[in-house]
């Protein structure tokens, strides 16, 4: 009886944690590709009340000085706030997780979450109101490789 209530336990604790990858056990402004450890630079654009848009880039640089990794073009709407959500099945009129990763690590490619990943979950937690956002990225690529990311922005209040 005790081993069932354990094992119970464990499967609660586990499907709690598979829905919310804002626990990714990740530093603040860390991404994590392919086993390697890349440190980012998150920047908030707060626009207006239906709008905020969250880039980054890596602090680690090519010998031409361009960032290895940068995280591009993550529009948060109201309905995308303190959630997380598979990416690939979550998508509906008001809701785009339009966002890519590309960058010198990539070379010439650009890898977009609805293309290249079979698997995404992207959590945004925070208030859109300027104040500091957090998002977390938990995917793996159609290549196998996985790549996860923690940003967390400075303030943008106007």
């Amino acid at each position: 009886m005790m081993f069932v209530a354990a094992a119970t336990m464990m499967f609660v604790s586990c499907g709690k944690d598979d829905e919310k990858s804002s626990d990714l056990n990740l530093a603040d402004n860390t991404l994590v590709y392919d086993g390697v450890t890349y440190h980012m630079n998150a920047v908030q654009s707060f626009f207006h009340n239906e709008l905020t848009l969250v880039d980054a880039t890596s602090q680690e640089a090519n010998i031409s000085e361009e960032s290895m990794i940068e995280f591009v073009g993550l529009h948060i709407r109201p309905g995308m706030w303190n959630r997380t959500a598979n990416v690939l099945t979550e998508t509906t009129e008001d809701i785009s997780w339009n966002c890519a990763f590309s960058g010198a690590l990539f070379g010439e490619e650009m890898f977009n979450v609805y293309e290249d990943f079979s698997s995404c979950l992207i959590g945004i937690y925070g208030e859109n109101d300027g104040t500091p956002v957090t998002v977390t990225f938990d995917g793996t690529l159609k290549n196998g490789k996985a790549l996860q990311m923690k940003l967390v922005t400075d303030s943008d209040v106007h």
